[in-house]
């Protein structure tokens, strides 16, 4: 595996790790010192996100907040392992799918379709916020 390679998977896993929240953020003008949030930082605006795209209620909101901070968790505990990339990228992708479908686990039909939406738009398959003015 050449250097462009490996640089490429750790943007693709970094965009898994912290989520459509930062895509969202930064398409709607609010993107600005992202990379010097905290963790929990990061996934208080994916969670405030997250309620108004999907429309949470209460209960879903709780449960996503549950999730996230499992998921941080599980994330954290794998870099600080100290574990080399290519090792820690398949382990990342599965703690990331793991929250993915415990998230669709809770959602309503139409809230599934628009996360899903939402992971398409931050894995690249579509332009995340309105489109650009002309």
């Amino acid at each position: 595996m050449n250097l462009k390679q490996i640089v490429m998977r750790a943007a693709i896993l970094a965009a898994c790790t912290v989520g459509p929240a930062t895509l969202s953020a930064h398409a709607q003008g609010m993107g600005g010192g992202m990379g010097q949030m905290t963790p929990e930082q990061r996934s208080a605006r994916q969670l405030e996100m997250m309620k108004t795209r999907l429309n949470l209620s209460e209960d879903q909101t709780s449960k996503v907040k549950d999730f996230m901070a499992e998921r941080d968790k599980k994330m954290a505990d794998l870099r600080s392992s100290g574990g080399d990339m290519e090792t820690m990228r398949p382990k990342m992708m599965e703690i990331q799918k793991d929250y993915s479908d415990k998230v669709k686990g809770i959602l309503t039909d139409d809230q599934k379709k628009t996360y899903e939406e939402m992971q398409s738009q931050m894995r690249g398959g579509g332009r995340p916020g309105p489109p650009p003015q002309q």
